[in-house]
């Protein structure tokens, strides 16, 4: 079984796990890793990005399925953004976009091996 990576984004304080696989092996990993069923809300075949438990620290999980690309790497890595600035009550905004942009390339540049 694969495993995840993990990313500790020390700014913020926020683990993030990510894995590119097929679906059936992410949902397998979430369950083993974390004890909880893949939430999958966005109904992706592609990617998700999710957020769970890790005793009792709130971590985020990011998956790519085996064929995905760039595109789907950029697009994952902003949900990740986008769920953890709102989380810490930002919106996206003219005021608050730089944020945004730099935490999305932080995560996008730890992230991009996946796609080898």
């Amino acid at each position: 079984m694969k495993q995840f990576r993990h990313l500790y984004i020390e700014l913020y304080g926020i683990n993030v796990y990510y894995v590119k696989c097929n679906r059936s092996e992410y949902i397998r990993m979430v369950k083993h890793e974390f004890g909880e069923d893949a939430d999958m809300k966005r109904g992706s075949v592609r990617g998700s990005c999710e957020w769970y438990k890790d005793r009792d620290i709130v971590v985020g999980v990011m998956w790519l399925h085996e064929k995905a690309d760039i595109g789907q790497l950029v697009h994952e890595c902003f949900h990740m953004v986008h769920e953890f600035m709102q989380s810490l009550g930002f919106t996206l905004s003219d005021s608050s976009e730089e944020a945004y942009a730099y935490l999305i390339q932080h995560v996008f540049k730890k992230t991009k091996g996946l796609l080898k």
